[in-house]
């Protein structure tokens, strides 16, 4: 049995699991490729791919700030 935290239940602090933000990925999805059709989400800014052997320089930009969101491909 967990002991009982009594500053997260008194203050109805929890955790919880986000996945895309929470939303609905079958409209979200669609929402975000009307708005990059639009020219309003320019994802191809701040995206940036990178071999799985580069993993490290993947790391440090996105510490740096020098890229959002790594995508490392794996495999040829």
């Amino acid at each position: 049995m967990h002991p009982l935290d009594m500053d997260h239940v008194g203050f109805a602090r929890g955790i919880k699991g986000v996945v895309m933000g929470d939303s609905n990925p079958q409209t979200f999805v669609r929402y975000l490729a009307s708005l990059h059709a639009q020219g309003k989400l320019p994802y191809d800014r701040f995206v940036k791919f990178y071999d799985f052997s580069d993993i490290n320089q993947a790391i440090a930009d996105s510490k740096s700030g020098e890229v959002i969101k790594p995508i490392l491909r794996m495999g040829s």
